[in-house]
This record gives C-alpha cells, sequence and structure tokens, in this order.
C-alpha cells in the first residue's frame, strides 16, 4: 500500500471520528436543553397546583398588637382576604406595604402554613391633636411629628397642640422632658391645649379654667416658680379664682377673674 493510499485511509477515518463526537455533542446538547425544559415545565406545574389549590387557602388572620387601627383597616390596608392563596402572598411585600401606613411604627408577618398569616404591629403613639398652620388637626407623637389626620370616624381626645414653627420641637422636646420629670404642678392628662412659639408656651389646664405662661428660656426653673405660685394658690384656696398665671425668669403675674376681685 502506497504512502498516499494510507494517508487518505487515515483521513478518512479521523474525519468520521469527529462527525460522531460532533453528533454527541449535538445530541447531548439537545436532550439537556429538553430535559431542563421539561424540569422548567413540571416546576411551573407543580408551582401553580401549590399556588391555586386550595389547600392552602388562608382560613386565619390573626393580628396582634393594634390599638388604633382595627383588624379590618389592616386587612384592607394590605388587601389581605380570608380564602387568598397563602403561597401565592409575596410576604415581603405585605411587610413593606404596611411597613409604609402612617400608623405602624414596626410590623412583622409571617406564614404559618397551611392557612394562617400572623401579623403582629407595634403602633405609633398619638399623644397630642396637631393644628398646623392651616388649621388642619393631625395625630401628632410625643415630639410633635404628624401621625395622621383626624377624622370623625377614629377621633381620640387629646390635648391639643399648635407650634409656631418646626424650630419650636426643640423647645416642646423640653417642655416634655419636664413633665416626664414630674417638674409641673399639673400632668399632661390635664392640659387642654399647649401653644409653643420662640418666646414663651402657653398651657391651659381645663381642671382649674386656667391659662399658663412660662417664658422659654429656662422650662425648669420656671416650672419650679409655678409649682411654687400653684401651691401657695391652693393653701389659700385662691385657685380657682385665678385665670392667668404668667411666668418670666424669676418674676410672676397672676390674673384673677372679675368676679373675684376686691372692690
Amino acid at each position: 500500500m502506497s504512502t498516499y493510499t494510507m494517508k487518505t485511509s487515515y483521513i478518512t477515518r479521523h474525519s468520521k471520528k469527529k462527525r460522531k463526537l460532533s453528533l454527541r455533542v449535538i445530541f447531548s446538547f439537545i436532550l439537556a436543553i429538553f430535559i431542563i425544559i421539561l424540569s422548567l415545565f413540571f416546576i411551573l406545574k407543580i408551582y401553580t397546583y401549590l399556588t391555586t389549590t386550595s389547600f392552602f387557602s388562608i382560613k386565619h388572620i390573626k393580628i396582634y398588637g393594634n390599638k388604633i387601627l382595627t383588624d379590618n383597616d389592616i386587612k384592607s390596608f394590605l388587601n389581605l382576604n380570608l380564602g387568598d392563596n397563602l403561597l401565592s402572598i409575596n410576604i415581603s411585600e405585605l411587610n413593606y406595604k404596611l411597613y409604609t401606613n402612617n400608623w405602624i411604627k414596626s410590623c412583622l408577618i409571617k406564614r404559618e402554613l397551611p392557612d394562617t398569616i400572623t401579623i403582629y404591629v407595634e403602633e405609633k403613639e398619638p399623644c397630642f391633636l396637631l393644628l398646623d398652620n392651616d388649621n388642619n388637626i393631625f395625630y401628632a407623637d410625643i415630639n410633635g411629628n404628624k401621625i395622621s389626620k383626624v377624622y370623625s370616624s377614629k377621633y381620640i381626645s387629646l390635648p391639643i397642640l399648635k407650634l409656631r414653627t418646626e424650630m419650636d420641637k426643640n423647645i416642646l422636646k423640653n417642655i416634655i422632658v419636664a413633665f416626664k420629670e414630674k417638674r409641673f404642678p399639673f400632668s399632661l392628662d390635664q392640659v387642654q391645649h399647649i401653644v409653643v412659639d420662640s418666646f414663651q408656651t402657653e398651657f391651659f389646664i381645663k381642671d382649674i379654667d386656667t391659662a399658663i405662661f412660662l417664658e422659654n428660656n429656662d422650662i425648669r426653673r420656671e416650672s419650679i416658680f409655678l409649682s411654687k405660685v400653684i401651691s401657695d394658690l391652693s393653701a389659700k384656696r385662691e385657685l380657682n379664682k385665678v385665670n392667668r398665671i404668667i411666668v418670666i425668669g424669676n418674676k410672676i403675674w397672676v390674673s384673677y377673674r372679675r368676679h373675684f376681685l376686691k372692690p
């Protein structure tokens, strides 16, 4: 056999092997694609079944920690209903959505198989009815921050707060500290309204029907003087005769109601 013939035979056999190898690779690739598509099809079928079957329908929605918002308020806000499929609900999205509610301070939503959604909430605590410069009324927290607009269907009786500017929140913080330290001769529950501006703070005390004005230079010191004068007026049984008390620094002015003034 000539050298040329041998070379030709070798090239032919090598070409056949390469074609067989290429066909195997192509077949393996097509088979892998087919298996992947088939797997995805079955996964989709299983997912569709699990997210539509009545076995995982929500039968219980448990809500804990809410005082202002009702259970129906929360369920309506989340668009969450009995009969919804438990596995079709995105818990992360529900948590995020509930957190955007003005009343919610923190929240946690849990899925409990096979049929229960449990919701834990911590609400913001309203301390004032905040009257803004446009005469709109909002519930506000202890620092004077707005929570939600006041509606007649969800009314809570609280002291009215008026802040002239946003900067007056710093003065309010000092006043709240004084209340917490019980430096005033009355509690925050006894206050009907508070008006705070950069120069003075006005309290109206509903139990004694008296307006009190404090200069904002030193709330702690002024509260001490105020306590002394109210104690003195109480001892003399004259507190109910007073309609206004003004404290500026270490000076105090007491104004009596007209029908109690001596001739």
